[in-house]
C-alpha cells in the first residue's frame, strides 16, 4: 500500500512496480537503523562530542560513491545496488557510533 500511496502510477506497470516493491523491502529497514543512528548522535552531541555525529553522514555517501562504481555490475537490475547501499550505508552510520558510545559510557554490552 505504501506504492499505491506515494507512486500510484507505478501499479500500472507490473515490472515497475515489482521493481518499486524489491527497492523497497531492501531499503526499508533503513529507517530503523538511521534512527538509532540519530539517537547515537544526539547522545555524543549531549556529551560534547560533536564531530563524530557530523561525520557520520559522509559513510554513507562513500557507500553509495563505492557501490555505484564497483557493485553495481553484479546486481540484477542494476539499480538494486543503489538500494542496498542505503542498507548498507545506514549500517555503517549506527555501527560507527557504537565505539564512541561505548568509550563515554553511554553503550553498555
Amino acid at each position: 500500500w505504501v506504492i499505491w500511496a506515494t507512486a500510484p502510477g507505478f501499479a500500472d506497470t507490473p515490472e515497475k512496480f515489482a521493481l518499486t516493491s524489491d527497492l523497497l523491502r531492501v531499503t526499508f529497514p533503513y529507517i530503523l537503523l538511521i534512527s538509532l543512528s540519530s539517537m547515537a548522535g544526539a547522545i555524543l552531541n549531549t556529551w560534547n562530542r560533536f564531530s563524530v555525529p557530523a561525520f557520520v553522514p559522509t559513510l554513507l555517501n562513500v557507500s553509495m560513491i563505492f557501490f555505484a562504481l564497483f557493485l553495481t555490475p553484479y546486481f540484477a537490475p542494476p539499480v538494486m545496488a543503489l538500494g542496498w547501499t542505503v542498507l548498507v550505508g545506514g549500517l555503517l552510520q549506527l555501527l560507527y557510533q557504537l565505539p564512541h558510545l561505548k568509550k563515554i559510557g553511554m553503550l553498555v554490552l
